[in-house]
C-alpha cells in the first residue's frame, strides 16, 4: 500500500489588501478594498481582494466598487499594483519551494506542497507548518492559512477553514469526521447554481452527498458530478506537480435572474473582463483569440470567438471585441441569458519584466 502522502495548501491571507496594510499601516483599523478597473475613482471597476475588516460589511471579491460603496460609506479603495504584488508571491514561493518535495503553485497567493518525504508523520506537520509560516512573516510580514491533509482538495478545504493565520490538520482518520457536517459549497467548483440542484435532492452537507451513487452524481451533474462525488468521499488523488503551460483561461458566471437587458450584460462582461485581464496579468501572458459564450435560459448554448492579428496584452483589445462578438450574436438573437463567460487563448509569456495595471487601462 502507498505511504500516504502530506499535502499542504498555504493560502495568503488577504493578499492583496494585506499587502497595502503593511505598505501604509494607518490603512489597519479601516475597511480596504483593492479595486481594479478603467476608473476606480469613479467607482468603475471591481474588487480585487476585501480586507477582513471590509468583509464584515458584506464585500467581496467580484463585486463591483459601486455596490461595495453602498455597503459601507467609508470604504477605502487603492487600486491594484498587480507587478509589485508578483513581486512579493515570487519571494513568498522561492520560500515554499524550500521545504517541498513538490510544488504547485496556483495562482498569485496560493500553492500546495508535498511534504511526505521531509517529515515522518502529520504529527510534525505543525511544527513545519509553523516554520514556514514564520519564515513568510518574517520576510515579508504577512500572514498564511495552511490545510494539511493526505489530498490536495482536502487541504484546500482545510486552509479556508480557521483564516487568517491558521493551520488546519485534518488526519486520516479523521478525514470524515471534517467533511461530513460541511455544507456541498465548501467543495471546489460547487457554485451557487450546483448547490440549489443538490439542495432540491435534499444534498446539503457533504454527508448527504457521500449517502448518494456516484453514476447518480453524474446522471445529475455530468462529469463534474463525479469529481464532486470523489471529493466528497475523500477519493480525489492528483498529485502535487507544476502546472503546464495553459491553453486557454476563462471566466463564466451566473445571472441572479436571466435578463435580455444588453446593459446588465455589459456590465457583467465588463467585470468579467477585468478579472480576467488581472489573471493575464499575474501569469504574464499575451493574447491573441478572444471568445465568449451564452446559456440562454432554455439551456442553449452559444460561443463566439475572435483571432486577432497579433498577440495583445490590453484591457481595451480584451473588452471591445468580447462586446462586438456579444453585440453580434444579441443583433440576431434576445432570448434572455443565464450564463455569460469570458475567455482568451493563442497565449503567449510576456518578456517585459515591469508594468503596472496603469499602463493597460487608459
Amino acid at each position: 500500500m502507498d505511504q500516504t502522502r502530506i499535502i499542504f495548501h498555504i493560502d495568503m491571507d488577504s493578499f492583496y489588501a494585506s499587502i497595502e496594510i503593511r505598505e501604509n499601516p494607518d490603512y489597519k483599523e479601516l475597511p480596504l478594498v483593492v479595486g481594479i478597473g478603467p476608473n476606480i475613482r469613479k467607482f468603475k471597476g471591481v474588487v480585487s481582494t476585501a480586507s477582513y475588516k471590509a468583509r464584515e460589511y458584506g464585500i467581496y471579491s467580484g463585486m463591483s466598487l459601486g455596490q461595495a460603496v453602498n455597503k459601507c460609506r467609508d470604504l477605502v479603495i487603492v487600486p491594484a499594483r498587480i507587478s509589485f504584488y508578483k513581486q512579493i508571491s515570487n519571494n513568498i514561493m522561492k520560500i515554499l519551494k524550500k521545504y517541498a518535495d513538490k510544488f504547485e503553485q496556483i495562482s498569485i497567493d496560493e500553492a500546495y506542497i508535498d511534504v511526505s518525504n521531509r517529515i515522518k508523520d502529520f504529527n510534525e506537520a505543525k511544527n513545519l507548518a509553523n516554520r514556514i509560516k514564520s519564515e513568510i512573516y518574517i520576510n515579508e510580514k504577512l500572514t498564511c492559512s495552511v490545510g494539511i491533509a493526505p489530498n490536495k482538495t482536502i487541504a484546500k478545504i482545510a486552509s479556508g477553514y480557521n483564516k487568517p493565520s491558521g493551520i488546519t490538520i485534518v488526519y486520516p482518520s479523521k478525514i470524515r469526521e471534517f467533511l461530513d457536517p460541511l455544507s456541498v459549497k465548501k467543495i471546489p467548483g460547487v457554485g451557487i447554481k450546483i448547490q440549489k440542484i443538490l439542495e432540491q435532492h435534499n444534498i446539503r452537507t457533504i454527508k448527504d452527498l457521500t449517502k448518494t451513487k456516484k453514476f447518480e452524481m453524474i446522471k445529475l451533474l455530468g462529469k463534474v458530478g463525479g469529481k464532486i462525488y470523489d471529493i466528497a468521499i475523500g477519493a480525489e488523488n492528483t498529485e502535487v506537480k507544476p502546472r503546464n503551460h495553459r491553453k486557454s483561461i476563462g471566466i463564466i458566471r451566473s445571472f441572479e435572474n436571466a435578463t435580455n437587458d444588453l446593459s446588465i450584460i455589459h456590465d457583467k462582461l465588463k467585470s468579467l473582463s477585468q478579472l480576467l485581464f488581472e489573471n493575464l496579468i499575474v501569469k504574464q501572458l499575451k493574447f491573441k483569440t478572444i471568445g465568449i459564450i451564452l446559456r440562454f435560459d432554455d439551456f442553449l448554448i452559444i460561443t463566439r470567438s475572435k483571432t486577432l492579428k497579433n498577440y495583445v496584452n490590453d484591457y481595451n483589445s480584451l473588452f471591445e471585441n468580447a462586446k462586438t462578438l456579444l453585440d453580434n450574436i444579441f443583433a440576431k438573437d434576445k432570448r434572455k441569458v443565464k450564463r455569460i463567460g469570458i475567455k482568451v487563448s493563442n497565449l503567449k509569456k510576456i518578456k517585459k519584466n515591469k508594468y503596472d495595471l496603469t499602463d493597460f487601462f487608459n
